[in-house]
C-alpha cells in the first residue's frame, strides 16, 4: 500500500508541480483577458489605444498571440511565463483601463496526457 506521502509526492511530480519548477525550469501557459472597465469614457479608451502603440509586453513574458475582440473580453493574449511577476506587472500594467482576468492553461495534448495519468491513479 503507497502512502498519503507518497501518492502526493508522485502525483505532484506526474503533474510536473514540484516546487523546483517554479524557479523558472518551466513555462507556465496563461491566457490573460481584459475587458474594458464599466462606464470608462470614449477618451480614456482612446488614450488606452495610442498607449498600446508604445506598449511592450514585460521581459519574461514569451507571447504567442495576441487578439483584439468584438465583445467581451476585448483583449486576449496568450502567453508562457517561468515566474509570476511579468504576468502580475501585465494586470497592474493594464489595470486602469481594464477589468483583467489571468487563467493558467494546458494545450489539449497536455490535457489529455495528464487526464489519463489522473485517471490511472482512481481507485478501481
Amino acid at each position: 500500500m503507497t502512502s498519503r506521502t507518497g501518492r502526493c509526492v508522485a502525483a505532484r511530480n506526474a503533474l510536473k508541480l514540484a516546487p523546483d519548477n517554479y524557479e523558472g525550469d518551466r513555462n507556465m501557459l496563461y491566457v490573460w483577458q481584459a475587458t474594458w472597465k464599466s462606464g470608462i469614457s470614449s477618451e480614456l479608451q482612446d488614450a488606452a489605444l495610442m498607449r498600446r502603440v508604445g506598449f511592450s509586453f514585460p521581459e519574461g513574458l514569451d507571447v504567442k498571440g495576441e487578439y483584439w475582440l468584438m465583445g467581451r473580453p476585448t483583449v486576449l493574449v496568450i502567453f508562457e511565463a517561468s515566474e509570476i511577476a511579468p504576468v502580475f506587472e501585465l494586470s497592474s500594467v493594464w489595470g486602469d483601463v481594464f477589468d483583467t482576468v489571468t487563467t493558467p492553461a494546458i494545450t489539449p495534448e497536455e490535457g489529455l496526457r495528464l487526464g489519463a495519468e489522473i485517471m490511472s491513479r482512481r481507485p478501481a
